[in-house]
């Protein structure tokens, strides 16, 4: 029996295939690791993709060498079982040696199946063919959002606003490496700003008065039609803030000054156009419902008129607009904040009025530490409460002043020492950088939320004006490049090794009781034909493939045993 086994040389396919199998395993274990894994985390010198094509490399070539064998051996096995035309020996051998051969005998025989073995070795050849392509299929690179384990991205908010009592330049923001921040809901001190159209509310009176001018040819008029007589028209409108229903320029119920826009027909070009007219002023807390907002800063009122001549009737200004901004105290809430590449963005904000109006004696629930100088709010309920230094209350009051009179400041780098700011402010003369030619140009309703979301962020900087700015611990979310596994690709490669094992035990059964030769050529030498004359055996010069082939196709043979026992290729009748 040992004798028996050791002439057994199909010991090499059996390794081949058990190689090709410990490999297929090892590319399952390799693929289940590094599904879902962050490209970044893989520490090994080779890339999945390439340990991933050395492993199917070798499956590759090892599953091939028993389909080699398997179909050599079958070929002898294919002459014992019956008589058979000589040119299928050659078929069947060049299946043996590739894709190309196993599609020639797959033709030969689909029709009418000789051997079903060496048609699923066949098969199995061309597959083979498309084991590279699919398996580059098998690891997807997909960018996907990661939470970062620490919560390493902060916010801020703060209980309490104590000023630094200097000037503070904002600093430049570092830019974290990620590409989305996400916070839980908070609440903290904050300011809120309002938008309100009081057109309706806003008394406008003008004195008009006409003046004896001098035409001259060398100064343009904007209307012809009201130059009369050599009179030039002029006047003078007030506008009255709505503090009652009794409007007077002397009522006592006004105790703030109106907006007095003058006004004249003629256009001179040599002088400012009054094309545009636009100015604010405060007004203190005024007008400020205790329902809407309860803890005022302070208010910024404007009269707007598109066209100061067009709009002017001969009486007054019609149409005209006017607005107020408040800004007020307020708990500001924010609900799914998300800072990500284009800022910082939320899903809703809820804002409720922190304070009683201090102005109103007896409902104010204002008090103030002498010994430390502080103010302290407490909210209505069992709302948050809050403490504001003195000087920083007192100095957010005069935030509204500070934006209708003083012109726009901005800050640039010191090109000698990049270290150092300069504040520079333009001229005071050149009305475009005053922030009421700003909001003339824009969408006041939009510029009041984002001057109150400004305001609200330098109270909130951490190391800016407000000493007890705290930060909160919020979640990073990174872009990362993941490895994702397709396994539907993996399937032909897993078919290939578990069919060539079948069909490797299976030929080694079907040949098990004959002679061991495979792809041997020395046995054609010693296993000749029998019972051909050489006349028969002649061929016409030149010899060639097809001359070959043909007379091949003539030749009905069948390996047996001769008359002395020695295996040949005797002369036999195919079965029809």
């Amino acid at each position: 029996m040992n004798a028996v086994l050791t002439s057994w040389w199909w010991w090499w396919e059996i390794g081949a295939a058990l190689v090709s199998i410990i490999c297929t395993l090892l590319i399952i274990i390799l693929l289940a690791r590094i599904d879902g894994m962050a490209l970044n985390k893989w520490l090994f010198p080779l890339q999945p993709n390439t340990l991933l094509a050395v492993l199917t490399t070798v499956t590759k070539t090892s599953l091939l060498v028993p389909v080699a064998s398997c179909i050599s051996q079958l070929k002898w096995q294919h002459y014992m079982q019956r008589p058979r035309p000589l040119n299928q020996f050659q078929l069947i051998d060049d299946a043996s040696r590739g894709p190309w051969g196993s599609v020639i005998i797959i033709c030969h025989f689909i029709g009418r199946v000789r051997s079903s073995v060496v048609l699923g070795l066949a098969i199995i050849s061309i597959l083979a063919l498309g084991i590279d392509p699919s398996v580059q299929q098998i690891i997807r690179f997909e960018s996907k959002e990661i939470k970062v384990a620490n919560n390493s991205v902060l916010s801020s908010r703060t209980d309490a606003y104590f000023s630094r009592t200097f000037d503070v330049i904002p600093r430049r923001k570092r830019v974290e490496p990620a590409s989305r921040c996400t916070w839980d809901d908070m609440s903290t001190l904050g300011i809120c700003g309002r938008f309100r159209d009081i057109t309706a509310s806003v008394t406008q009176n003008c004195t008009i008065d006409n003046k004896n001018s001098i035409h001259n040819n060398n100064i343009p008029f904007h209307d012809d039609t009201q130059f009369l007589g050599g009179y030039t028209k002029n006047g003078t409108c007030d506008f009255w803030y709505p503090k009652s229903a009794s409007i007077s320029s002397g009522d006592t119920l006004h105790p703030y000054p109106p907006i007095s826009l003058n006004y004249s027909d003629r256009f001179d070009e040599t002088l400012d156009p009054f094309y545009v007219t636009i100015r604010t002023t405060t007004a203190g807390v005024l007008g400020i419902s205790r329902a809407d907002t309860s803890a005022t800063i302070g208010t910024i009122w404007m009269v707007k008129i598109e066209d100061a001549v067009s709009d002017f009737d001969g009486t007054k200004f019609n149409p005209f607009q006017s607005y107020a901004i408040d800004f007020y105290w307020c708990n500001r809430t924010l609900h799914g904040v998300i800072a990500s590449s284009q800022g910082i963005s939320y899903d809703s904000i809820s804002t409720e009025p922190w304070i009683i109006d201090v102005n109103n004696e007896g409902e104010s629930v204002l008090t103030y530490d002498e010994t430390h100088h502080i103010l302290l709010f407490c909210g209505q309920g069992d709302g948050p409460k809050y403490n504001i230094s003195k000087n920083a209350f007192t100095g957010m009051a005069s935030m509204p002043d500070s934006l209708v009179i003083e012109p726009l400041t901005y800050t640039k780098y010191n090109s000698s020492n990049p270290a150092t700011l300069i504040k520079e402010s333009p001229p005071a003369s050149d009305p475009s950088t005053h922030v009421s030619e700003f909001m003339r140009t824009n969408d006041m309703e939009k510029l009041t939320a984002n001057l109150a979301d400004a305001f609200t962020a330098y109270i909130l900087e951490p190391g800016g004006d407000n000493i007890n700015a705290a930060k909160v611990t919020g979640y990073m979310f990174t872009k990362e490049t993941v490895m994702n596994v397709q396994w539907a690709w993996l399937t032909l490669l897993v078919f290939e090794t578990l069919f060539i094992c079948v069909l490797l035990i299976i030929t080694i059964f079907l040949t098990g009781r004959q002679p061991l030769l495979k792809n041997s050529a020395v046995a054609l030498l010693f296993h000749g034909l029998l019972g051909w004359d050489t006349k028969e055996l002649n061929i016409p010069l030149p010899e060639t493939l097809e001359s070959l082939d043909e007379l091949a196709q003539r030749m009905t043979v069948r390996l047996e045993e001769d008359q002395s026992g020695s295996l040949k290729f005797i002369r036999g009748h195919e079965d029809k």
